[in-house]
């Protein structure tokens, strides 16, 4: 869970749970997230839009089927969602 302090520096404070998800979880598609971090879809729809934007997640197609999408961290979302699990670390202590 990341702490309140690390949430704060964000748009919101979901960003980190959603960054460190698809970290732990690469290739995890919108409706398995929206189960595992809890929330509306709509809310959820609209942070990977605004991470998207910022260049910090892609959304890839599956193949079957082309409404599903699977969510991967970018190089750049990856270092963050790496700097988010050791700061986590390190406010548990």
């Amino acid at each position: 869970m990341v702490h309140d302090e690390v949430g704060r520096s964000f748009k919101s404070p979901i960003i980190p749970q959603i960054l460190l998800i698809l970290y732990k979880n690469p290739g995890i598609h919108v409706r398995k997230l929206i189960e595992e971090r809890g929330g509306s879809s709509t809310s959820t729809s609209q942070l990977i839009k605004y991470l998207v934007e910022l260049g910090m997640i892609k959304m890839e197609k599956e193949k079957d089927i082309p409404r599903r999408y699977h969510l991967y961290l970018t190089e750049k979302g990856n270092k963050i969602a790496e700097l988010l699990e050791r700061i986590d670390k390190i406010l548990g202590e």
